[in-house]
């Protein structure tokens, strides 16, 4: 099984886990009494190694009386190793408890549409007339992530700092970059 596939069903397998932990009485509340808003979230993602940065902005949802916590997303980037300019929208299910500063860690995915780019094999083909990879056009991602957040329930505001994984499905050599996340937001 590939890299990506192994990596995929290790998410499933974690959020099959942390929906069985819950009680089925659980889901026959409504929404109010299951879930509580986090607030909202802004994130820098860079990696100067390979010319990647970008923006996202999002939202939270904890469900309540758990460390559960998801993420919902939008993002603009730069990716140097595809040399193009991409949009994003996702999600991240995070383990995190609910302590002034609180370790994570979590897994989502995301779609991103490119918004420039050129195909490769608009150019000449690669010596020997194999067509070269395409590179700036949209993908699927999946990402592992982990890190802290500072925010002591006294604060409004709260303050992360991350690292992420993210593999795709993008055609070039190397398709998995690695990135840092420096993240403020507010409660609601």
């Amino acid at each position: 099984m590939r890299r990506s596939g192994l990596l995929w069903l290790a998410c499933a397998a974690w959020l099959v886990v942390a929906a069985a932990g819950q009680a089925a009485e659980f889901w026959d509340d409504e929404e109010e009494d299951r879930e509580e808003y986090a607030g909202a979230m802004g994130t820098f993602l860079f990696n100067p190694a390979d010319g990647i940065w970008g923006l996202s902005a999002g939202w939270g949802v904890w469900i309540k009386n758990t460390p559960v916590f998801g993420d919902y997303f939008v993002s603009v980037f730069h990716n140097g190793l595809e040399g193009a300019t991409y949009s994003g929208i996702g999600m991240t299910a995070r383990l995190m408890p609910h302590w002034a500063v609180a370790p994570f860690v979590g897994a989502g995915g995301s779609y991103n549409p490119s918004l420039s780019g050129k195909r490769d094999d608009e150019a000449a083909p690669a010596e020997g007339g194999a067509a070269v990879a395409d590179k700036g056009e949209s993908y699927w991602a999946g990402h592992v992530e982990g890190g802290v957040r500072v925010g002591p329930s006294q604060w409004r505001s709260f303050f992360e700092a991350s690292g992420r994984y993210t593999w795709t499905t993008s055609s070039g050599d190397d398709p998995a970059y690695w990135l840092i996340g420096l993240s403020w937001g507010n409660r609601f």
